[in-house]
């Protein structure tokens, strides 16, 4: 989560100022997402058709899920889309998992998802009444949560039925497929290779980097999904959200022209409170 965190910031400073539109970046990181198909010499195995349709509607979700995602992040500032969406994921996440992977929690992680995912909601809080959220970026939020908590649950199913490191491959596959989807749609591809032809606009070094968070943080995640719960990894996002916010503030300090996110005295206190019960969640979650 705290490359997750990273990857945040690079997307918001990439749909700002350089990349257009939502479709291209989506189409990207899809695209990208498929990279650890050359990991399929050392680890993949034979798929039966379970396995391809659970790594598939994976990948569709996620990609989809980013498409709204990015659509409401490139109209918002990061430190309220992001929070936003974290904080309903995990909520789809025990919702999906409890209904088609039978997943249920104690009464201490009861509590500790309550806190944390309380806590998240708290770090979206803002000070200013003018800039909170419209409901079209509620919306727009909230259809990307539940992509990708679906995405979440399809792929911990895929690794309940399916080695970890070949499961991932075909997951990756399904990724590839998903961004050539996106491709395929004639305003998407125009945009696209209007970007790849675009010499004017420096988006490499940037975009590696938000990629370099991006891949370290998918990795790690769908590794964790491989031992644990859903709604748990999903609860644990409200780590990335404190790493996020100190990384604004410093950010916006060292960096303004960069990151721009006001910050009133108000906002600074419903941020701490958040920090402090997302704490006080994972200290449920994991010392109770």
């Amino acid at each position: 989560y705290f490359a997750n965190a990273g990857a945040a910031l690079t997307d918001k400073f990439l749909l700002r100022r350089l990349i257009p539109h939502p479709a291209v970046y989506a189409f990207f990181v899809s695209l990208m997402g498929g990279a650890v198909v050359l990991i399929a010499p050392f680890v993949l195995e034979d798929a039966s058709g379970v396995v391809l349709a659970a790594g598939g509607a994976s990948a569709f979700a996620f990609t989809a899920g980013l498409f709204f995602y990015y659509t409401a992040l490139r109209a918002n500032e990061a430190s309220r889309i992001v929070p936003l969406v974290g904080s309903i994921t995990p909520i789809f996440g025990f919702l999906f998992a409890w209904w088609f992977l039978g997943e249920t929690l104690g009464v201490a992680q009861l509590i500790g998802f309550a806190l944390v995912v309380l806590g998240t909601a708290v770090l979206a809080e803002e000070g200013n009444v003018e800039n909170r959220l419209g409901p079209r970026a509620i919306a727009l939020g909230l259809l990307a949560a539940a992509l990708f908590a679906a995405s979440h649950v399809a792929v911990k199913y895929l690794y309940t039925i399916h080695p970890f490191g070949s499961g991932l491959v075909w997951r990756g596959a399904a990724s590839i497929v998903a961004a050539l989807f996106l491709f395929l749609v004639p305003v998407n591809r125009r945009r696209i290779v209007a970007e790849l032809t675009d010499k004017e606009v420096k988006t490499e070094g940037v975009f590696l980097l938000g990629q370099g968070f991006a891949g370290t943080g998918f990795l790690l995640f769908n590794y964790a999904l491989s031992l644990g719960s859903v709604t748990l990894v999903n609860a644990l996002a409200g780590v990335q959200y404190a790493f996020l916010f100190l990384a604004t503030i410093v950010l916006s300090r060292l960096a303004p022209k960069v990151v721009r996110e006001p910050l009133a005295p108000r906002e600074l206190h419903f941020k701490g409170l958040g920090i402090a019960t997302v704490a006080a969640g994972l200290a449920a979650l994991f010392l109770i």
